[in-house]
């Protein structure tokens, strides 16, 4: 999650996930927003994500997780989050449109695996 960024905006994401561990929700929104505010941060919009998951609003937790994904189509958090979301959106029968190259990802991921 902070590999490869500068100490205070690590620092303002591990701040976001402090705040989230105590159910401070408004305060972690607040650091992962000051952090995405550049467009740049899947970490500071998987936090958004998991913010509005804590809020119970699940349909904007998946768009954030989307959204971060576009950022970063290799993050982990945001790849989990995402397949997470869906099938939890998808089983309460509500529309869920999966991006193009989360699908592509996870078909070459599994031909991958039938070949090992």
């Amino acid at each position: 999650m902070t590999r490869g960024v500068d100490p205070a905006t690590r620092d303002l994401l591990l701040e976001g996930e402090r705040l989230l561990t105590f159910g401070l929700i408004d305060r972690a929104e607040a650091a992962f927003r000051r952090v995405a505010e550049d467009g740049r941060s899947a970490a500071a919009l998987v936090g958004l994500s998991r913010a509005a998951l804590e809020r119970g609003d699940d349909g904007a937790a998946y768009r954030l997780a989307v959204e971060a994904l576009a950022v970063d189509p290799d993050d982990e958090a945001a790849l989990r989050m995402e397949a997470r979301l869906s099938e939890v959106l998808a089983a309460r029968g509500e529309p869920v449109e999966r991006p193009a190259f989360v699908l592509e990802r996870r078909s070459l991921l599994g031909r991958i695996l039938r070949r090992g």
